[in-house]
């Protein structure tokens, strides 16, 4: 906290973040004389459940409430305390079973030789374990990860990528603040890549044997087409999709050399860090040595079969490899000359297509810096253009990878899909006839995605049912509405944001930042205002960002003058925003904002600059940590490639990073209260949301008009599991309670 603005506390985030006046009191007394018959006043009594409520400590806290009873002015403390003892420590049981049981699971998963299974118990078990780090030093554990680390590396010896990719990308759960397994990821992520850009076929085999190996695949019988029926009730048959494989050669059209040291040029002067060609060569030549350690890439690139020439070029490259990490220093011109030198021994022995060697050694080198730096080469330069003018349409369907094809989270009401009949937990698996199977998330969005008004037809299987359902439908621009409350009229569609009427507390969730969020949220805010807001909880929550100007105007609603943000790189300038001193919520109104692992980038920019103006308390998770600024630059001699450069971080007003940096410790916004959320919770809440973000079609409206309007049928109620929106409203009970 600095100096400066730690004079800018307002008086209810003091209360709020009260504790440390109180700290030393409380402990000294002991949790047995917290509160003394007559002697405290409610104010008093709640100031000091905030603190215990902040320290998550729930025995402390149950003596607490325990000393409550019968204490005059206690009574209602008494019954918000005992309701949200019970929540929390009905979650906490239910961890504390998951984990013996998970734990038990892969015990005997170990003694039964079976490390892959036994490891995805323990992944289960270490989700929810309080104590990670030792965990991590138990005996079992350590002995499971040495035998999981093995399995996945005789996985990759014997090209079963895709089992050695889970394997990887499972230990890399567990070490990835260590990083210990980061590099054995990235070798067979990479090896993965080139076997599905290269070799499409082989790779659709490797995926075919590993998805029935486990016994996720299941073939389509017969197709139907809905709305093509020759009498009622007879689907119309139409044959099964053919697999399509992409042309790898019209993904190098237009790949130059001059492209790649124009790439390297930029990036070697312009990167958010002081960086020089030997980080960026060895990653290049890395990516390269992969072609002859690949043998199934010899179907694309025939002399890869000959042991001769995969030797020689394999010894260049470990002569480069060494060249490059013997020098401190290396400048442009020995970096063309490294690259010479490579292209050479290429075309002396594994003759792999220069447009090839460009792009995937441009792609290694550019991979040791971040995951945002990257180059969009002339083929998918148009994709990125339209992406960028927002001129596209969609069908209307929310969606999420499931064994190899996409399972559709939920259609939104009003669009081309709902009005197709296109359901929640459908398997999209064709798209214009061609299988997605081995088809990238961002291929497939793109497929289905075009103008407005263009025609675009789904595959899809529904339940155990084995045909193919096609689905021909019209795009159209899809309105995606980002600001949210907590549950929707069933009726009007509207959603309601005071989730506490009583003591008027108010609720908006906001899930991302687009064009139009910051005029929904600050209509939302007026309707909580008109009706007397007390206090307002802002969740942002798996909210992944969005633009930067939107977060600016939600900032200035609620800080009043000031630093809000700063960017700045090695040779981006130093730019500031501030607030301005007429913010549209009145100070004296506390705040309170949610986040978790997955609030990113402007999400992390709204609650950073809350917390350390003091003027929210943040509850949740610490957050993903994407806090960088990309720089689109053209490269190419007509322009026709894309340089996507990362020169400059986020800083918050305290001067912290937000950027979660190689080996870093702290990134992103650590919460004042952090509140763990299992698996279940995690899936019980996205579940929640899905149900309560369909908008009523005139069927469910109609159906529901006698009855509670305003309170649909959830899978399971909010409040009953969500133990971080439960401790925000704790909280903020509490904050109102010292209030007159």
């Amino acid at each position: 906290m600095s100096a400066n603005l730690s004079k800018s506390i307002t008086q209810p985030c003091k209360n709020i973040l009260i504790g440390v006046m109180l700290v030393l009191a409380v402990k000294a007394a002991g949790s047995a004389n917290l509160v003394r018959a007559g002697s405290l006043k409610t104010a008093t009594l709640a100031q000091q459940a905030q603190h215990l409520v902040m320290e998550q400590n729930l025995s402390k806290l149950e003596k607490f409430n325990a000393g409550l009873e019968g204490t005059p002015g206690g009574a209602p403390l008494h019954a918000l305390l005992t309701t949200y003892l019970a929540q929390m420590n009905g979650m906490k049981a239910a961890a504390t079973k998951t984990y013996q049981q998970q734990t038990h699971l892969a015990k005997s998963l170990m003694k039964k030789a079976n490390p892959v299974a036994a490891f995805e118990h323990m992944l289960a078990a270490y989700a929810v374990c309080t104590d990670k780090p030792a965990f991590k030093k138990k005996a079992w554990v350590m002995s499971l990860v040495g035998r999981t680390s093995k399995k996945a590396a005789a996985y990759n010896t014997s090209n079963h990528f895709l089992d050695a990719l889970e394997l990887y990308t499972q230990l890399n759960r567990m070490y990835k603040i260590s990083m210990r397994f980061y590099e054995r990821l990235q070798e067979v992520t990479r090896r993965t890549t080139l076997l599905a850009e290269y070799t499409p076929r082989q790779f659709y085999k490797l995926q075919q044997s590993f998805l029935l190996k486990k016994g996720k695949l299941k073939a389509p019988q017969a197709t139907h087409v809905p709305g093509m029926e020759k009498k009622p009730g007879v689907p119309a048959t139409a044959p099964a999709a053919p697999r399509s494989y992409h042309n790898w050669r019209k993904s190098i059209k237009g790949i130059t050399q001059e492209l790649l040291v124009q790439a390297l040029d930029e990036t070697e002067h312009h990167w958010v860090f002081n960086l020089n060609y030997n980080q960026l060569l060895t990653g290049g030549l890395k990516m390269v040595a992969l072609f002859p350690k690949t043998p199934m890439l010899a179907d694309t690139f025939p002399r890869l079969k000959n042991s001769a020439d995969v030797q020689r070029f394999a010894a260049t490259i470990h002569k480069l490899l060494q060249r490059t990490q013997k020098h401190k220093s290396i400048d442009t011109d020995q970096m063309i000359g490294i690259w010479s030198r490579l292209l050479s021994a290429d075309k002396r022995s594994i003759k792999i297509p220069t447009g090839v060697m460009v792009k995937e050694f441009t792609n290694g080198a550019l991979g040791t810096l971040d995951p945002f730096t990257d180059v969009f080469w002339p083929n998918q330069v148009v994709e990125f253009d339209k992406m960028m003018e927002g001129t596209f349409g969609g069908v209307g369907i929310q969606i999420e990878p499931h064994d190899g094809f996409l399972r559709v989270i939920s259609p939104l009401s009003g669009t081309p899909a709902a009005r197709a009949g296109i359901e929640a937990n459908d398997l999209i698996t064709t798209v214009n006839g061609k299988s997605i199977l081995g088809i990238s998330l961002n291929s497939v969005v793109h497929m289905i995605m075009g103008r407005p008004g263009t025609l675009v037809t789904l595959g899809i299987r529904r339940g155990k049912d084995p045909s193919l359902l096609l689905f021909h439908l019209k795009r159209a621009e899809i309105q995606v509405h980002s600001v949210k409350g907590f549950l929707r009229n069933r009726t009007s569609g509207q959603w309601r944001f005071m989730i506490d009427p009583t003591d008027r507390i108010g609720y908006v969730r906001v899930s991302q930042f687009q064009s139009d969020t910051g005029q929904e949220f600050r209509h939302a805010i007026d309707h909580l205002l008109r009706h007397h807001v007390r206090g307002i909880i802002i969740d942002l929550r798996y909210n992944p960002g969005g633009l930067l100007e939107i977060a600016m105007q939600m900032c200035r609603m609620f800080l009043k003058n000031g630093v809000i943000l700063s960017t700045y790189g090695r040779t981006s300038p130093k730019h500031v925003w501030h607030a301005t001193d007429d913010p549209l919520v009145p100070m004296n109104i506390p705040m309170i904002v949610l986040v978790n692992q997955d609030s990113a980038s402007a999400s992390e920019i709204f609650s950073g600059s809350m917390h350390d103006r003091h003027r929210a308390l943040i509850i949740g998770h610490r957050t993903y940590g994407k806090g960088s600024v990309q720089n689109i630059i053209p490269i190419g001699a007509d322009d026709n490639a894309i340089l996507k450069l990362t020169m400059a971080h986020y800083y918050l007003p305290d001067g912290e990073c937000v950027q979660r940096n190689p080996h870093a410790t702290t990134w992103g916004v650590q919460p004042n209260i952090v509140v763990p959320f299992s698996p279940a919770q995690l899936l019980a809440l996205q579940q929640t949301w899905v149900h309560v973000d369909i908008l009523p079609t005139p069927h469910t409206a109609k159906s529901t008009q006698k009855s509670d309007s305003s309170r649909p049928a959830l899978p399971i109620k909010q409040e009953a599991f969500d133990t971080q929106l439960d401790t925000a409203l704790m909280m903020m009970r509490l904050t109102l309670m010292q209030k007159p």
